[in-house]
C-alpha cells in the first residue's frame, strides 16, 4: 500500500468521511519523539480537509503530523524538526505539504533536509501560499510546487508550467471539503487543496510504476495537462574571477574614484590608474581626491598614453563610462581600450555596453570582454515575489551625487570590523570590484530596457541569491531620482 505523510493542523479521525480510512496522527515534540494522537486533533479543520482529498479516491496508508493550530502561522523550527524526524525515522512514498514558509531564516537547513527526504525516494508535493509570494519548500527545484488556477475545475485538471517557479496548477477553486467536526463540511478555495488533488492524482501512477521520481512526475503531468505554459529563463551571469589579477582603471571619474577611495575593501589589486591630460588629473595623487586619506592606498594618476608601456604589469583593464569623454575630446577612447586589450591579450571589463561584434572578436581570441549591463531578466509568469528573510539596510537617495555608494561601502567596512558577515547588492557597476554579491547596474550610462515589473522581479531574484548565502545582514542602495 502507498504510504503518504502530510504535515498539517491534525485530523478529525471521527469525521464521517474518514471513518474506516487507514489514517494515523502523530505529534513530534521538542526532543524529536513522535507520539500518537487519537480522536479529533484538528481544532481548525484544514488538516481534515486535506485528508479527505487524499483518501477520497485512493486506498493509502496516511500519516498526519500535527504541527500547528493556526492557519496564519507555523514555527519554522518546528517545521524543520518534523521534516528531520521524517528524514531519519520513517519512509513515505509521498510527502504532501499543503503549507509552506515565505520568510525563511534557515534556508540552507530547510533545503538540505527536504533534499535528503527526496533523495531517500519520497516524492514531495508542496503548496504555494495564496498571497503571491514564493513559498518553501514548494519553490525548491526537487519539490513539485503547486498553485491553483480557475481553469482547473475537476479534481484531475491541472496546468503544467515549464521553467517556472510553480511546476503545476491544480483545482483550488471553491469546493466542498470535510472539516473539523464529525459531520462538518465547508466550501473553501486555495492552493493547499490543489496540492492535495495533485498528490491524489499521482498516487495510482506511482502504484502502477509510471511515476517514481520528481522528474517522472513532471514528464507525466506535462503529457496529461489540460494546458501548458512556459517562461523564458535567463542564464546566470558569470562574473570573471579577479582574485590575484593586476587591474588597471580608466578614466579617473566619479565611478572609479570610489575604487581608489576604498582600496582597502577591494577584492582585487589595483596597479595603475589612468586619465587623460585634458582633465588636469594626470600626475596628481588619488589621495588628494579622497575623504579617507588615512585608509586609502595612494596611486599616482598616469597619462593614458603610458598604458602600452605598462602592459607587462596589467592583467585586466576596467573601463568606466566613456561616451561623455569621447564627445568632449572628439576622440574614441572606447576603441583605444578595445584595441589595447585585443592586441596585448588583456581582459576588459566595461561599464558601457559592448556590441556583440566586439564580444565575438574577444571570444575568437579566447579572451574575456565582460559587459556589466544586464540584457535580459528572468520573469516568472506566476508573478510571485520572494520575501527576503535576511535583514536589509537600504541606502536611498534622490540624486546622483549624494554618496550613496560611499555610504554603502562605509557600512560594509563597519559591519565587517564588528565580525558580521555581510551580503551586498548595489546599482553601481564598480561594485563588482569590491566582491559585492549582486550588481544591478541601473545608474548613469546604463542600457537597461526593462519595465518596472521586470526590474522588481530581477532585483527580488538577486536579493534571494544573496539570502541563500545566509549572511547576517544585506546592505543595498538605490536612487529614486
Amino acid at each position: 500500500m502507498i504510504r503518504v505523510a502530510t504535515i498539517d493542523t491534525g485530523v478529525n479521525l471521527d469525521h464521517l468521511d474518514l471513518i474506516n480510512k487507514n489514517i494515523i496522527c502523530k505529534q513530534v515534540n521538542d526532543t524529536g519523539v513522535a507520539a500518537y494522537i487519537k480522536g479529533n486533533s484538528d481544532r481548525i479543520g484544514h488538516g481534515t480537509a486535506i485528508c479527505g482529498i487524499l483518501t477520497q479516491e485512493n486506498a493509502v496508508e496516511l500519516t498526519v503530523f500535527k504541527a500547528f493550530d493556526s492557519l496564519d502561522e507555523i514555527s519554522e523550527e518546528l517545521f524543520i524538526s518534523i521534516l528531520d524526524y521524517l528524514c531519519h525515522n520513517e519512509h513515505f512514498d509521498f510527502l504532501n505539504l499543503s503549507l509552506g514558509i515565505s520568510a525563511v531564516s534557515q534556508y540552507n537547513r530547510l533545503e538540505q533536509v527536504c533534499k535528503k527526504i527526496s533523495d531517500n525516494g519520497t516524492l514531495i508535493v508542496a503548496s504555494f501560499n495564496n498571497f503571491g509570494t514564493v513559498t518553501y519548500p514548494a519553490a525548491f527545484p526537487f519539490v513539485l510546487g503547486v498553485d491553483w488556477d480557475i481553469e482547473c475545475k475537476r479534481n484531475n485538471d491541472f496546468i503544467y508550467c515549464e521553467n517556472g517557479i510553480v511546476d503545476v496548477y491544480g483545482k483550488g477553486i471553491n469546493q466542498k471539503l470535510c472539516w473539523s467536526k464529525t459531520s462538518d463540511y465547508i466550501i473553501s478555495a486555495g492552493a493547499s487543496f490543489a496540492t492535495a488533488h495533485i498528490t491524489s492524482h499521482l498516487i495510482p501512477l506511482l502504484e502502477n510504476g509510471e511515476v517514481k521520481t520528481y522528474a517522472d512526475a513532471k514528464i507525466l503531468l506535462k503529457k496529461q495537462a489540460i494546458k501548458k505554459v512556459s517562461m523564458y529563463q535567463t542564464p546566470d551571469k558569470q562574473y570573471p574571477d579577479l582574485k590575484g589579477k593586476r587591474v588597471a582603471i580608466f578614466p579617473f571619474n566619479k565611478e572609479l574614484m570610489s575604487v581608489t577611495n576604498y582600496s582597502d575593501l577591494l577584492a582585487c589589486e589595483i596597479t595603475h590608474v589612468y586619465d587623460i591630460k585634458q582633465t588636469g588629473n594626470v600626475n596628481k595623487s588619488t589621495i588628494s581626491f579622497s575623504h579617507r586619506k588615512a585608509s586609502s592606498k595612494e596611486y599616482k594618476i598616469q597619462d593614458f598614453q603610458e598604458i602600452v608601456d605598462d602592459k607587462d604589469s596589467i592583467d585586466v583593464l576596467v573601463v568606466g563610462h566613456l561616451p561623455e569623454l569621447n564627445r568632449i575630446t572628439n576622440h574614441n577612447y572606447t576603441k583605444d581600450c578595445i584595441d589595447y586589450c585585443l592586441i596585448y591579450g588583456k581582459m576588459m571589463i566595461s561599464f558601457d555596453t559592448i556590441t556583440n561584434v566586439i564580444l565575438d572578436q574577444f571570444a575568437k581570441k579566447n579572451q574575456v570582454c565582460f559587459n556589466m549591463n544586464i540584457d535580459k531578466i528572468s520573469y516568472d509568469i506566476s508573478e510571485k515575489l520572494r520575501i527576503i528573510g535576511t535583514p536589509i539596510i537600504t541606502v536611498a537617495g534622490t540624486g546622483s551625487k549624494q554618496g550613496k555608494f560611499s555610504l554603502q561601502l562605509e557600512l560594509r567596512k563597519k559591519f565587517l570590523e564588528k565580525g558580521y558577515t555581510v551580503g551586498q547588492w548595489c546599482t553601481e557597476p564598480q561594485g563588482y570590484l569590491f566582491g559585492i554579491d549582486q550588481v544591478f547596474p541601473v545608474g548613469y550610462g546604463s542600457n537597461i530596457n526593462f519595465n518596472e515589473k521586470e526590474m522588481i522581479h530581477g532585483i527580488n531574484n538577486q536579493l534571494h541569491e544573496i539570502e541563500k548565502l545566509e549572511k547576517d545582514i544585506i546592505i543595498a542602495s538605490i536612487s529614486f531620482d
